[in-house]
């Protein structure tokens, strides 16, 4: 709590993101879990999942066994189950959503 007292552009930064970040509107901070019968997701990388999506942040992932990788590379390999936290145009993160489900 002290930690949060002495970093209000942290809170500010988060709150920012949340609400819709950058003064366009098409950008939402959203959670994508990678289903189990999402076959087209697992077993690839975040690059070749997300890297055609145009503007899209990948800012975190939650592994199915409770891990956290903060900022993970295009290299990290998504596994059923897996939730990406992510950043940018909700078209693109509605789209990668559909097919992810």
């Amino acid at each position: 709590m002290a930690l949060a007292a002495a970093q209000p552009l942290l809170i500010d930064f988060v709150d920012h993101l949340a609400a819709g970040g950058d003064d366009d509107d098409d950008n939402v901070l959203a959670e994508v879990l990678i289903a189990d019968d999402a076959e087209q997701f697992a077993g690839r990388t975040i690059a070749e999942v997300c890297g055609p999506l145009e503007g899209l942040q990948v800012l975190g992932l939650e592994h199915a066994d409770g891990r956290f990788t903060v900022g993970p590379n295009g290299g990290t390999v998504l596994h059923e189950r897996d939730r990406l936290m992510l950043y940018g145009n909700q078209t693109a993160i509605e789209a990668l959503s559909a097919v992810a489900e």
